[in-house]
């Protein structure tokens, strides 16, 4: 996956993780769960994009007037950073990754300059991957619904 990942191990994913691992599940079972948690994932990233806030908690900066400008010339009416085409927002995805991992990006290039900032040309990194608390609060539900299901 081009772009930007970022891959993330969360304690309670991972006890939950521990928990399936004890079970036996066929592998349409673990695809069907990792399906579940990448497309929760895929859904709580572009989220972010409606917020304007990184998983960390903290807002992305605004648009800067120099850019505002450009952008007001090209994209009519005032658009929030990352949504002028919502492109990058359209190419959030999962992958499953081995036989219990999901990986999740954005397949634009230009991904990572967002994910992590461009100093050179004065661009501040407003973060969307990764997973907030409540995000892996909303992981860790689907999980736990996924083994009562399979429990019953």
């Amino acid at each position: 996956m081009a772009g930007a990942t970022v891959e993330i191990d969360t304690k309670e994913v991972f006890s939950l993780s521990n928990m399936l691992s004890g079970m036996e599940l066929s592998s349409e079972d673990r695809s069907e769960l990792l399906s579940e948690l990448g497309v929760e994932a895929e859904s709580q990233t572009q989220e972010r994009f409606d917020t304007k806030v990184a998983p960390d908690g903290i807002k992305w900066n605004g648009i800067a007037e120099a850019t505002r400008a450009y952008y007001a010339k090209r994209h009519p009416g005032a658009r929030p950073p990352l949504v002028v085409s919502g492109s990058l927002r359209d190419t959030i995805e999962s992958q499953k990754k081995g036989s219990w991992e999901v990986l999740v990006g954005a397949t634009k290039e230009y991904a990572a300059v967002h994910q992590y900032g461009f100093k050179k040309r004065n661009i501040p990194a407003r973060p969307f991957l990764g997973v907030s608390l409540d995000d892996e609060t909303g992981l860790a539900a689907i999980t736990r619904d996924f083994i009562r299901r399979r429990t019953r």
